[in-house]
């Protein structure tokens, strides 16, 4: 019997090591691996001619012949020879490295970011003669990348692991496609390796395809030579390896010991990577800059965060007494005067380049405009690519120079001009002559819906005191609208008189209109929510501006504002304005949100609330209280319930008894509740709660930490 036992054991042991020697884990799936040719398009012999497409909601590869319909199969798999979007270089000791990133996923409540490295980090180095892909095995390139390339080791001459981005390395089960015939001991299902470094998967490469740039650097040079970069998937045999091909993005195939094949890593990073290392912002794809901004680092200046947020400032001054051609493009010939002031002769313009072309986001131009001004100074926008901005004019000054009414072009034709209406007086146009000279002209434009409004400021002609004066918004279709791309903003003289501008100053923010809601919250008060993003902290009465009609006070709270007038809100509802807008998302006091003008609807509003915490306390025995604020507007009744609670770490040690109340109509009147808490233990954070009809989460909330 101990014999037998003994047997047994043995036998189970021999077993246990026969399906389970190496460092990989099996699993239940089976993914299938189609063969995928550059642009998805596969015509072996011209027989069946068709497409294959990734569908990102089951992760399932199509194939579609040609003719027929690919409705619902997902997207076209196409990889790029280079994606800018998803790209960003970081430089190590004089040594450039080329990075894409695939994807983001959270582990333990931290971002992770998917690497793909766009440069060549040597030829195989491995001798193993088979395709599993497991870091624990000897001349397997799992190992390799783990042990000798992750210490520093190079393959060939070419460059070798970035040491800045080592340390941010993150352990991950890498999945490797199911293998009918794999290896001996290897799983033929699905398997995962844990392990730090990897290869871009068949799998992988299907989803991404819209995100990865198959031309990659090697020694600095990107290239596209006739060799094979390996991915971690089998083929389809115990030998071969997926590879994608450098030359046309086509996947392929080549033995695992292959010596001419190409190393291309692919990693996880912590997010603490684009917190701590510094990149250069000018190397960086659109959507890499995202990752950023949302991550908001430390390092970067408050300049910088704005860049990366799409947002960029010029300031051009005839002082600085150059035009060069890498800023302007000056078809007038314009001249810098003795003054140091821009001088447009007749009917010619100047452009100022943007630093990047835009589409949609806001724009806002500003120039004073000087003694000479002839009777067409216009401000414009000129397409990518073209070569004339001609009546793609948001604003310019009409009629006589004595009358200088603000106007716009309706279209982009001739004879498609209007003017400018009076933002608190309809009945009225916008006339520059109320103004000495020189005065200053801005104009704001949202170049994804077309809408635009102008300003006028300076010395009024009669008395000499500063005001300004704002339009009407007006909507200019069809120049401007979401599908147009400009390069450029024009300064054009249409008049026989020399127009001379100074002190230029160009904003662009592609986020866009600054507004989420305007709503009436009874017939003296609208409800202003912005988006996330902005600050209405230092907003006045004086800074919000609307159709016929004053503001008489101005309460924020948060991204919120909440405004009484002199008169009752128009039914039509007009235009609204306000000025003294922060952006809270990016460290910078002294920038304002540009898309800060917009047109609204009269639409009453249930109810406007917050909350807000009294006397923050963190000690064990004290008393904290929240106090709830409310006003009633188009609601017959609204059950509220308001909540304190305690914290420590990500402990709760302390909550307040419901307090419940309803918000009824027929009161503008602000009225308040209040719920009160004393700590049994000691807190490091206070949150308050306000929830509306019991739904999750929070209508409303407070947070105030130690």
């Amino acid at each position: 019997m101990k014999k037998f036992i003994a047997l047994f054991l043995a036998f189970v042991m021999v077993f246990a090591v026969s399906v389970n020697v190496f460092a990989v884990t099996g699993a239940e799936t089976s993914t299938p691996m189609a063969t995928i040719r550059i642009d998805g398009y596969e015509k072996s012999g011209n027989v069946n001619p068709g497409w294959y497409y990734y569908n990102p909601s089951d992760g399932a590869i199509t194939f579609v012949a040609e003719g027929e319909s690919a409705e619902g199969k997902g997207n076209l798999i196409k990889p790029e020879k280079v994606n800018a979007d998803y790209a960003f270089t970081a430089t190590t000791n004089g040594t450039v490295y080329h990075y894409q990133v695939l994807d983001a996923i959270t582990v333990n409540g931290e971002k992770q970011y998917y690497i793909y490295c766009n440069d060549l980090y040597g030829k195989n180095p491995t001798a193993s003669a088979t395709n599993e892909f497991d870091p624990d095995v000897d001349g397997n390139i799992a190992k390799w990348l783990n042990t000798s390339f992750l210490n520093g080791g190079q393959g060939d001459g070419f460059v070798a692991l970035d040491t800045n981005i080592k340390p941010y390395i993150a352990e991950h089960d890498w999945l490797v496609e199911a293998n009918a015939k794999a290896p001996s001991g290897y799983p033929k299902t699905d398997y995962t390796a844990k392990c730090k470094i990897a290869l871009l998967s068949i799998t992988e490469y299907a989803k991404y395809s819209k995100k990865i740039g198959w031309g990659a650097y090697e020694n600095g040079s990107l290239v596209s030579s006739g060799t094979h970069t390996m991915l971690r998937s089998p083929v389809g045999n115990s030998t071969n390896l997926r590879t994608l091909y450098q030359q046309t993005g086509c996947t392929a195939n080549v033995a695992a010991n292959y010596k001419t094949a190409r190393i291309r890593p692919a990693f996880y990073v912590s997010e603490n990577y684009f917190k701590n290392v510094k990149l250069d912002l000018s190397s960086v794809g659109s959507e890499v800059k995202k990752i950023i901004s949302e991550l908001n680092p430390s390092i970067y200046s408050p300049d910088e965060m704005l860049a990366l947020k799409g947002i960029f400032t010029i300031s051009a001054d005839g002082s600085e007494g150059t035009l060069s051609s890498s800023d302007w493009t000056n078809t007038a010939n314009a001249t810098i005067d003795e003054n140091g002031v821009y001088n447009i002769t007749n009917g010619k313009w100047i452009g100022r380049n943007l630093p990047e072309k835009v589409q949609g986001g806001v724009i806002t131009v500003e120039a004073d405009v000087n003694e000479s001004i002839g009777t067409g100074f216009h401000i414009g926008l000129l397409y990518d690519g073209d070569v004339s901005p001609a009546y793609k004019y948001p604003f310019y000054i009409m009629g006589s120079s004595d009358v200088g009414q603000g106007g716009y072009y309706k279209e982009a034709s001739h004879g498609k001009g209007a003017s400018y209406k009076r933002l608190e007086n309809k009945n009225y146009d916008l006339w520059c002559n109320h103004f000495n000279k020189p005065f200053r002209v801005k104009v704001t434009v949202n170049l994804d819906t077309g809408n635009s409004y102008v300003s006028i400021s300076g010395k009024a002609v009669a008395g000499g005191n500063d005001l300004v004066k704002y339009s009407d918004g007006t909507t200019i279709l069809p120049y401007i609208n979401r599908e147009k791309v400009f390069s450029k903003v024009a300064f054009y003289n249409a008049s026989a008189q020399a127009t001379k501008v100074d002190n230029i100053k160009i904003t662009y923010d592609a986020n866009g209109n600054a507004y989420d809601t305007v709503k009436a919250l009874d017939d003296n008060t609208l409800i202003v929510t912005f988006k996330d993003y902005v600050d209405t902290a230092n907003v006045t009465a004086s800074d919000v501006l609307i159709s016929n009609n004053t503001a008489v006070s101005a309460v924020p709270n948060g991204n919120k504002l909440t405004v009484k007038f002199e008169k009752k809100l128009s039914a039509d509802g007009g235009y609204i304005i306000v000025n003294n807008l922060k952006r809270a998302d990016a460290k910078s006091a002294s920038y304002c949100v540009i898309g800060n003008g917009t047109a609204f609807k009269y639409e009453l509003a249930e109810y406007a609330a917050g909350v807000t915490i009294n006397n923050p306390a963190f000690t064990s025995g004290s008393t904290v209280t929240a106090t709830a604020s409310f006003t009633a507007g188009n609601t017959s009744g609204k059950a509220l319930e308001l909540i304190l609670a305690a914290y420590k770490g990500n402990r709760i040690i302390g909550i307040s008894d419901i307090v419940r109340f309803n918000v009824t109509g027929g009161s503008a009147d602000e009225q308040t509740e209040t719920a009160t808490l004393t700590l049994g233990d000691d807190a490091d954070t206070i949150k308050a709660f306000l929830w509306d009809d019991n739904m999750l989460p929070a209508a409303f909330d407070a947070v105030s930490a130690q």
